[in-house]
């Protein structure tokens, strides 16, 4: 089976997706200079909203662009245009599902 989801990034429309990356079952996603990460179980479960889904905005509003971002089971690093490197270091347990990032 298939769903066809627009990724939701929590508010307005969905935006041009420049790269994927997907890890541990999560699927980073870098729309437009902002990286979101997404639960694939939720993504793909029909009975979820794919809104739902969205679990970290990893780019902050005032932050520069993200040109290049890499996801780790328990991390994910970015690096903007402006040569700043970020990474957050969550989900260090699989238990673990939100933070003070997550939306």
């Amino acid at each position: 089976t298939s769903r066809e989801v627009a990724p939701s990034i929590g508010y307005g429309n969905s935006r041009r997706i420049d790269k994927m990356m997907p890890c541990a079952g999560r699927l980073a996603i870098l729309m437009e200079g902002r990286v979101y990460v997404y639960s694939l179980a939720t993504l793909v479960d029909e009975t979820k909203d794919p809104a739902d889904a969205l679990v970290l905005l990893g780019t902050r509003m005032h932050q520069s662009n993200v040109i290049y971002f890499y996801l780790l089971p328990d991390k994910l690093i970015t690096v903007a245009e402006n040569c700043d490197v970020t990474m957050f270091t969550f989900w260090r347990s699989s238990d673990v599902s939100r933070s003070e990032y997550f939306t």
